[in-house]
């Protein structure tokens, strides 16, 4: 089987997952658009200097990302690059660029096209697109104060090409249902695995800090970062030297509250802006659990980073979070938007030592359970199977 698997630099972690454990079952082409305001966690800004259209990865790529993040696309038939010179989506350039991109794709002659959510550019040279075996969505539902217009605009456009979807959680089925008028027959349920590529960034081995909270990522209202802050006062009351890392880039128009001040110790250090991947990994690595106090949740690329680092996390009983932190087991659920249950379960892991440790076995071992990238490839190639 013949697959080309089109993505996105904020994607990037799951899709080096994804490639190369589908590069063990299948012919598996990689496409990853970048523009020259390509934004992703790996990936900070388009390499300057590089030509348009579609181009090999590898030598672009290679001299960016430590050798063994090189290793995890070196087992697929082909890494390319999609190269779009002009920033703006809705634009005279993109149409030829992308019907370009689209020839290059049907010269592969694959047996399967799957797409990591909607590409507005390709959806503008609609004429030439092909059937899309599988479309990824991974927000069914806009966040709120997050809403991307483009990705929904592109998903829209492109529809009646789809066969089947795939959601990232089961608790989107039936609104994704609902919301887009797809039968849920034609929708699948793959979550996403645990980030092990992150690891790579790391250059030596880093010590595990006590009492340090991580809150890492895109910074959005909907992410709850006032709940974090209304409870780190309570923690900082009961736990001497607490620290709280706040650590990401906000989006446009949302402007972050200002910190608390804390007790008996403590201390928050916000890291504002792109942060660099050795640099969050580090972070990852040397925290004794991750924050995640949504308001809303698909899913989460920040707790799948944390378990790479067997980091428990703290999140919401929201959206679809809990089916990727179990209680007790690898993190805490609380309720959203409850700060003092917030500040109850990070006391508990700072104080309660074999609850942390269990908790860190965990998030360690569930890489190689209901999160391993084998078994999702597995269910993504039944809705292959279905799908053509």
């Amino acid at each position: 089987m013949r697959v080309v698997f089109y993505t996105h630099p904020f994607f990037l972690e799951p899709a080096l997952q994804f490639a190369r454990e589908m590069s063990q079952r299948c012919e598996f082409n990689l496409v990853l658009e970048l523009t020259p305001r390509s934004l992703g966690s790996m990936l900070a800004t388009t390499p300057a200097g590089i030509p348009t259209g579609l181009i090999d990865a590898d030598p672009v790529l290679s001299p960016r990302f430590p050798a063994g993040v090189r290793s995890y696309w070196m087992g697929v038939r082909s890494f390319r690059l999609a190269v779009y010179g002009n920033a703006r989506t809705v634009h005279p350039a993109t149409v030829p660029a992308s019907r370009r991109v689209l020839q290059a794709i049907d010269r592969l002659e694959p047996d399967v096209v799957h797409l990591d959510d909607g590409s507005l550019r390709l959806a503008m040279a609609f004429p030439w697109l092909p059937r899309i075996d599988l479309l990824n969505v991974h927000d069914p539902i806009p966040h709120g104060g997050d809403a991307n217009w483009r990705i929904e605009l592109g998903r829209r456009l492109v529809a009646r090409r789809v066969n089947r979807y795939r959601l990232h959680s089961e608790a989107f089925r039936g609104p994704f249902a609902a919301r887009s008028g797809v039968a849920p027959t034609r929708i699948d349920v793959a979550p996403l695995g645990v980030y092990d590529v992150m690891r790579e960034w790391l250059s030596e081995p880093v010590e595990r800090t006590s009492r340090t909270v991580l809150f890492a990522g895109r910074i959005a209202p909907y992410k709850g970062l006032d709940v974090l802050y209304a409870a780190a006062p309570r923690v900082a009351e009961r736990v001497p030297d607490v620290r709280i890392v706040i650590a990401g880039r906000a989006i446009d128009g949302y402007e972050m509250p200002r910190p608390p001040s804390l007790a008996n110790g403590g201390r928050i250090e916000v890291i504002a802006g792109h942060v660099a991947s050795d640099r969050l990994a580090r972070l990852h690595a040397e925290a004794t659990l991750v924050a995640c106090p949504y308001l809303d949740a698909t899913q989460s690329g920040v707790i799948l980073t944390a378990y790479a680092f067997g980091t428990p996390v703290v999140a919401s009983a929201v959206g679809g979070l809990p089916e990727y932190v179990e209680d007790g087991t690898t993190g805490v659920l609380v309720p959203p938007g409850d700060a003092d249950a917030l500040a109850d379960a990070i006391v508990r892991l700072f104080t309660d030592d074999s609850f942390r440790q269990r908790l860190q076995r965990g998030a360690a071992a569930v890489r190689d359970g209901r999160l391993a990238w084998r078994r999702i490839a597995d269910l993504v190639l039944e809705s292959y199977r279905t799908a053509r």
